[in-house]
């Protein structure tokens, strides 16, 4: 099996946006009204491939004709509204749609004549791949509960289409000398998140000033990364057939970025994050495709690693230089010495686990866990 990232093509693209900010009467009501166009011409074609049987599990490609890729075009509009409930509240209405094109490693990897005469290719690009579209929208409230605390609460929902992964087209399992296919970037996944946010923050004042927010959310879909299909396939994995959480299913988080006056003059700058474990998938098997227990499924994402905990902390104490006149030699500056600890308690948090469910693997990679204890001290002139 082969694999070609050269290309040389000349694509062509461009955008461009139109807003307009309307501010409705006395009551501070705004409507914001936002038009995107978007233009992709790949300028290549896409090989017309045959796989014609020579023997027994094995394939012999021919190319018959190239087909070429057309120009994609998108409208977006982007929807803003925002008006007051009573003197301390506000209302927030968010509505976009957004196009991402696709990488150009996933339109012309493995298309140029060299690729194509050696045969077999492991996986190759589409120039005419669709762009991935998003619908997002989201629904906030704010409230001044004081003059320097406000407290805001959202829910947000994304749905994203034509996702890239890959597809083999013909049916293939690696482990088996002779057997090839071949695999292709296609769109086909479907995505989705949604969740609510709750955000306070003190934003002046002495003592304490900060935020401190908790986030809950759910993220399903059918494909986890661009090249799920194709790994699949070559392992004799089913795809999963229906939305399963995704590695980024992050379900809940606690966070808070703080700012604290303490004596002597002395500024902490103190972050907090702690959230529940993303997913992974669990499947125990010696050989890493004949599971432990015969008939297990593999379904992706089935089980969770441990949450994760951080604290953060920087002190801070600035002194300046003596007024003019106090010295006979006056150099003006500002003089700030500082300690930076990250990950104040090391905390041992886990960054990957494998199918078996081990921390690092069989091997114990120490880089599964993420960085412990970091202190730093310093000083900073400015003059």
């Amino acid at each position: 099996l082969n694999f070609s990232t050269q290309y040389h093509y000349y694509p062509r693209s461009g955008s461009i946006y139109f807003q307009d900010k309307i501010e409705a009467g006395r009551d501070r009501s705004v409507i914001t009204v936002g038009l995107r166009y978007d233009f992709l011409d790949p300028r290549a074609s896409r090989p017309a491939v045959e796989l014609i049987p020579k023997e027994k599990g094995e394939f012999e490609e021919q190319v018959t004709g190239f087909i070429p890729a057309k120009m994609k075009s998108h409208i977006s509009p982007r929807l803003g509204v925002s008006f007051p409930l009573t003197d301390k509240a506000f209302f927030f209405v968010n509505y976009g749609q957004y196009y991402q094109y696709p990488l150009f490693e996933y339109l012309y990897s493995g298309l140029n004549n060299v690729s194509l005469a050696r045969g077999i290719n492991v996986l190759r690009g589409n120039p005419d791949l669709l762009a991935e579209r998003t619908i997002a929208w989201e629904i906030s409230a704010r409230y001044n509960i004081v003059s320097n605390i406000v407290a805001s609460l959202a829910y947000f929902k994304k749905e994203t289409y034509d996702q890239v992964d890959t597809k083999t087209f013909v049916p293939t399992n690696s482990r088996i000398a002779g057997d090839y296919g071949f695999a292709e970037y296609v769109n086909n996944p479907y995505a989705i998140a949604s969740g609510f946010e709750l955000v306070v923050t003190r934003e002046t004042g002495d003592g304490i000033r900060g935020t401190f927010s908790y986030s809950f959310m759910k993220a399903k879909g059918l494909s986890d990364y661009e090249n799920q299909g194709m790994n699949f396939a070559q392992w004799g994995f089913p795809l999963a057939r229906e939305p399963f959480f995704l590695s980024w299913d992050q379900r809940h988080t606690f966070k808070a970025d703080m700012t604290l006056d303490l004596p002597f003059d002395v500024e902490a700058n103190v972050v907090w994050v702690h959230h529940t474990g993303r997913p992974y998938t669990h499947y125990p098997s010696a050989d890493g495709f004949t599971p432990d227990y015969p008939g297990q499924p593999l379904f992706p994402n089935n089980r969770r690693m441990p949450y994760v905990d951080r604290l953060d902390v920087q002190l801070n104490r600035t002194v300046y230089a003596p007024a003019e006149g106090e010295r006979k030699f006056f150099v003006p500056a500002k003089v700030t010495f500082y300690a930076d600890i990250r990950n104040l308690f090391n905390a041992q948090n886990v960054r990957w686990m494998d199918s078996s469910g081990r921390i690092g693997g069989e091997l114990h990679d120490p880089a599964a866990y993420y960085v412990g204890r970091r202190s730093s001290v310093g000083m900073r002139v400015e003059f």
